[in-house]
């Protein structure tokens, strides 16, 4: 749940593994180990304080977040990099920074603009431009995606079982057309749908 003043709170509920993924992103909450009263209530995820969060994504296990600055931060399960990190057999349990070195190399500054995530697969719309040529009136947009794709569901053109590190979709990729966030999302969804 997000705030108007960007603040995350989350809530799951499930049986006695809950929360197994640490998809709650709150350090140290388990089923025996919750504060008292119903185990559905919320968290606020007070390690995000002075991060304006203006997106939130969810998968199965798994959550992105989207700060005013276009910074990206994740946690819960990773078992396929739907998290953006190398993958892990622990879950990441709180937000953590992903970093845009995943997505671009030193030459090109970016920042995302929107997100979405699905099952145990994430995306990311990226504006990019070239360092070397910062005054170009036109930036780049870049779709990026990671998790699993044993089904096809990164389109990414690679049927990978895991893809820890953020790949750029090529058929949405590279457009210097600027496309209006209604139809990312339908794109996005599209995707996830996959």
């Amino acid at each position: 749940m997000l705030t108007s003043t960007g603040r995350v709170f989350t809530s799951a509920a499930a049986t006695s593994k809950f929360p197994d993924k640490n998809q709650l992103g709150v350090p140290g909450v388990t089923w025996t180990k919750r504060p008292k009263g119903p185990f559905d209530m919320p968290h606020e995820l007070t390690s995000l304080k002075g991060f304006q969060i203006q997106q939130i994504a969810a998968g199965d296990a798994h959550t992105i977040l989207l700060d005013k600055e276009g910074r990206l931060f994740s946690f819960g399960d990773n078992s396929t990099g739907q998290l953006g990190f190398d993958y892990a057999s622990e879950p990441i349990e709180v937000p953590s920074l992903v970093g845009m070195r995943s997505f671009y190399k030193d030459n090109i500054m970016a920042k995302c603009v929107s997100i979405a995530a699905g099952g145990r697969n994430s995306y990311f719309i990226m504006e990019a431009q070239d360092r070397k040529n910062p005054h170009r009136d036109i930036a780049l947009t870049d779709v990026f995606s990671c998790g699993t794709g044993a089904s096809g569901g990164l389109g990414t053109g690679r049927w990978s079982h895991a893809q820890n590190k953020p790949q750029r979709i090529p058929t949405l990729s590279g457009l210097s057309e600027c496309m209006c966030s209604c139809l990312h999302k339908i794109y996005l969804s599209l995707l996830t749908s996959v």
